[in-house]
């Protein structure tokens, strides 16, 4: 079993389920106010994980 490959998937999918908690509050004070700083934190969360993403694939490769 690989448990290194295991490991890096629930990192994944933990990352994506805090990601997709913070958006169900998130983005409902976006749309109330308006405010680009809320999106911009949305976006820069969702590039957060695909780094994290990648530097793993990038450790477990080489």
């Amino acid at each position: 079993m690989d448990w290194k490959s295991i490991g890096r998937g629930a990192l994944i999918a933990l990352a994506g389920a805090a990601l997709t908690y913070a958006s169900t509050v998130v983005v409902p004070a976006m749309e109330g106010s308006g405010n680009a700083t809320l999106l911009a934190l949305a976006a820069f969360a969702s590039v957060g994980v695909n780094v994290i993403r990648k530097a793993l694939e990038a450790k477990a490769s080489g």
